[in-house]
């Protein structure tokens, strides 16, 4: 039988030794024990290394913090530069629909801030008739 055969079955190759459950125990040979695990993470390190160099959720979010806070204060300072620049309250009266719908003297009559006279109404509801 080959080495490939004897890797397939599970089987160790010929003149190595099985390992036993008590060499794998570090408090027989602790010196060995601490050989082993330097040995292990000199061959892991430059995987670890890699993984240490790949961008996370939280260091791309954190990269973002400037230029979205930048963006914010920019939109802010625009938003306050327009409010500043439109007209007051009192710069354009608010047309109210029973002034749309109705001629001014009747739309205030109906809002309760002017009292027409009988002659207005007249006059009026002739020029509102269809």
């Amino acid at each position: 039988m080959n080495d490939h055969q004897n890797k397939a079955r599970g089987s160790a190759p010929a003149g190595a030794r099985p390992a036993a459950a008590a060499d794998l125990d570090p408090e027989t040979d602790p010196n060995r024990w601490e050989a082993l695990v330097a040995r292990i993470l000199a061959e892991a390190r430059p995987l670890l290394d890699a993984r240490r160099l790949q961008p996370t959720l939280a260091g791309t979010l954190a990269g973002w913090r400037r230029p979205v806070i930048a963006a914010a204060s920019g939109l802010a300072a625009a938003a306050v530069a327009t409010l500043m620049l439109l007209p007051s309250a009192g710069g354009a009266e608010e047309v109210a629909m029973a002034e749309v719908m109705v001629p001014w003297s009747v739309a205030a009559w109906i809002e309760g801030s002017y009292a027409p006279t009988v002659e207005e109404l007249v006059v009026a509801v002739e020029e509102y008739a269809p």
